[in-house]
């Protein structure tokens, strides 16, 4: 009895102690919805082809390219996609989910800088007696950050989601095989 009340107790304090997220560990940028951003350089290629290496990963990045690109000029290319993720709920329950997340990449000779959004939630069916159906784009990860304290099954899905996210884009940058270096730069990146 003595050692199942030890082994609850150094339970209950290491699970007190697991990292709770902050609005900073989520947002670069959160007035903007900015989760993180990357500025990858290579001094060799023009922008013509760095867009062409953009577009080659995206054909093996996503599973169809045209559903995801959402826009493209000559020195931007717009994507939206699902990031999907699970989490523990309540009761122990594994719930697998997805978010959308938009990144825009810009574009000049030598450089690219890959910024990712939060672009709201997935489209949820009606649950019959439960709830009615949620329209995707309806909330924001942002909106958990309402100045109250995250709940521990709201911080698990936010982890969660913050872990896919942070090995997608070093995926990207990875398969791009460009050197990257985290953060904003000014306006003249």
């Amino acid at each position: 009895m003595k050692l199942l009340l030890t082994v609850f107790v150094i339970i209950c304090s290491t699970a007190s102690h697991a990292q709770v997220l902050q609005i900073g560990d989520m947002y670069e940028l959160p007035q903007e919805k900015l989760f993180k951003s990357a500025i990858v350089e290579l001094d060799s290629l023009t922008a013509h082809e760095i867009m062409g290496k953009i577009k080659t990963w995206g054909q093996t990045g996503f599973n169809d390219l045209e559903v995801v690109t959402k826009g493209e000029t000559d020195n931007q290319i717009t994507f939206s996609f699902l990031t999907n993720y699970s989490y523990q709920a309540q009761a122990g329950i594994l719930i697998n989910d997805a978010y959308y997340v938009r990144m825009v990449v810009q574009i000049k000779d030598g450089r690219a800088r890959a910024l990712f959004f939060d672009d709201g939630n997935k489209f949820y069916p009606p649950v019959p007696g439960y709830s009615g159906a949620i329209l995707a784009r309806t909330w924001y990860l942002i909106d958990f950050f309402d100045g109250k304290p995250l709940t521990k099954v709201n911080n698990r899905r936010l982890l969660a989601f913050k872990v896919e996210l942070d090995k997608f884009i070093a995926k990207f940058l990875e398969e791009m095989k460009l050197n990257s270096k985290n953060g904003i730069l000014n306006q003249d990146w």
